[in-house]
């Protein structure tokens, strides 16, 4: 997760949402570098929610498609 205006990373909360039922089903957290890992159980279409303080809250859609897919 990186600042638009800044170009600097932020530690955002991280959440992998099942499209279909809104159930989360993973937390995290990014890292210092602003990176993050998820790994959907099977395939489907996913949200990815990350929020942070003084930030806007986003949520972009994920299809997972194989499970051997890079994420």
């Amino acid at each position: 997760i990186i600042d638009n205006a800044t170009g600097s990373p932020v530690a955002a909360n991280i959440q992998l949402v099942d499209k279909a039922t809104g159930q989360v089903l993973q937390n995290l957290q990014a890292g210092p570098d602003g990176r993050y890992t998820v790994k959907p159980n099977a395939p489907g279409e996913y949200l990815i929610k990350a929020n942070a303080p003084g930030y806007t809250a986003v949520s972009l859609p994920l299809t997972y498609a194989d499970e051997d897919q890079p994420l």
